[in-house]
């Protein structure tokens, strides 16, 4: 290809175009559907450029699906085409999520979800990048697959459901010896209480009256679809037949912060114990002394435990009586 050029009037010069001038289109003809169109550009720097037959004449384009010729104009005058097709490509299909068990399972459990195979990219909601994700915990999960032109696919979304374990737990409100129990299971939809002397009940708070005295081992087994969980409680009991210190025996400030006062009368000087003993039947503290007759005051200080219920004993060679306390910290 040669250009002519006039120089005046009377002379003309002849410029020997390159057989081919140097020409690199960047960019993927191919794009996907929900997208605008294929991003092309020219590698090369020229003077022009003409996208036929749109009417664009930048270096860099967005043409959607048809045939084009690009035509560069070199600063001598020269031009070279550049035939193309740009076509609209079809995204993946939708994926198909597969688990390796039962979506709905107990605490503890997992379930594998895998996507399909043969995809560049994978990307789950989670965030997970992976082909394949262990779930441990309740969810709804959703897969998008991308090939190599960047088209991408978004599966339907699979609900995981991880029932929990059950929890129990409960709390005497006792006047001995009639107890009504306050039930602080969680996760759990039966309940089965053993009051250590031989009667059951599936109540989910009874209230039971001990007819027996002495320490009573009982506990509660709180269930659900998933298993269960038992809470135990030693109970301390008083003799029935040595009940005036029951009468008199009282606790206060209750609750307190953990320093409190035990208070009771007695005819006769004695020695005495007092104990004290968590719900798990854990003795936590015990002192013994002697006292006069009449009205006694003894303080005690569980302010270096933990806050909760504990039962206070108080023995003395003829009789004993129980009382609980609720230790509250601020």
């Amino acid at each position: 290809m040669a250009v002519l050029l006039m120089l005046g009037s009377a002379s003309v010069a002849q410029i020997n175009c390159p057989p081919n001038l140097p020409l690199t289109l960047n960019g993927n003809t191919e794009y996907c559907i929900g997208t605008p169109g294929a991003e092309l550009s020219v590698a090369q720097n020229y003077d022009g450029y003409e996208w036929l037959p749109s009417s664009e004449t930048g270096q860099n384009v967005l043409l959607t699906a048809g045939n084009y010729q690009l035509v560069v104009t070199h600063y001598t005058g020269c031009t070279d085409t550049l035939a193309f097709e740009v076509q609209q490509v079809s995204n993946p299909p939708q994926p198909t999520v597969t688990s390796s068990s039962a979506t709905e399972f107990c605490e503890g459990g997992s379930v594998v979800l895998s996507g399909p195979a043969g995809y560049p990219y994978y990307l789950w909601n989670s965030g997970s990048i992976s082909q394949n994700i262990t779930v441990y915990e309740s969810g709804t999960f959703v897969l998008s697959i991308i090939d190599w032109l960047g088209c991408s696919s978004s599966s339907n979304s699979i609900q995981v459901i991880v029932n929990p374990l059950p929890t129990a737990a409960f709390s005497p409100d006792l006047e001995l010896y009639d107890i009504e129990f306050n039930n602080l299971s969680l996760e759990a939809t039966s309940y089965e209480w053993n009051f250590g002397d031989g009667s059951i009940s599936t109540d989910f708070e009874p209230v039971y009256t001990y007819t027996t005295d002495g320490t009573l081992d009982m506990y509660l087994v709180a269930s659900n679809d998933c298993g269960s969980d038992t809470a135990f409680l030693t109970l301390e009991s008083v003799d029935v037949e040595e009940s005036e210190m029951l009468n008199n025996l009282s606790v206060y400030p209750n609750p307190s912060d953990g320093q409190f006062q035990v208070q009771f009368s007695t005819e006769a000087s004695d020695l005495i114990a007092i104990s004290v003993y968590d719900m798990l039947g854990q003795r936590v503290s015990v002192l013994s002394t002697t006292i006069g007759s009449g009205s006694v005051s003894i303080p005690i200080d569980l302010s270096g435990l933990n806050q909760g219920l504990y039962m206070v004993e108080v023995k003395t060679a003829q009789s004993s009586a129980t009382r609980l306390v609720q230790v509250s910290k601020p």
